[in-house]
């Protein structure tokens, strides 16, 4: 088994509302998924992000339903990061999208990454 961190992507600004597609995971041989997002609250901010965690099939698109979602704990005016555990399909494809619940303020310098365990290819 092999352990990669993987940087997935950034977003510098998230407008209120908005959800945006971070990158993919490509999860060939995984045995473990953890997902760690990085979020800079405004100090006024009242809800926290959201990360989406959605199944792609590259035949017939993306899943509408997320697999996995998880909250970026909110802290009004600082820093917060967070990595969870992600139950995945192996072989799959994964796109993640980030969403600021907040109504009223973006959400800035976003950043996320993967934590991932592959199982060692047999010949």
């Amino acid at each position: 088994m092999s352990v990669e961190i993987h940087k997935i992507g950034d977003i510098s600004s998230l407008a209120a509302g908005a959800e945006e597609f971070v990158g993919i995971i490509h999860a060939e041989r995984i045995r473990s998924l953890g997902i760690t997002c990085r979020v800079t609250y405004d100090a006024a901010t009242a809800t926290a992000c959201t990360v989406r965690v959605y199944v792609h099939h590259p035949s017939i698109g993306v899943d509408t339903v997320p697999l996995a979602s998880f909250d970026v704990t909110l802290t009004a005016g600082a820093v917060v990061q967070r990595t969870v555990v992600v139950d995945s399909i192996e072989d799959s494809e994964l796109e993640v999208k980030v969403y600021n619940g907040d109504v009223a303020k973006a959400a800035t310098r976003i950043s996320v990454a993967c934590i991932l365990a592959r199982w060692h290819e047999t010949t």
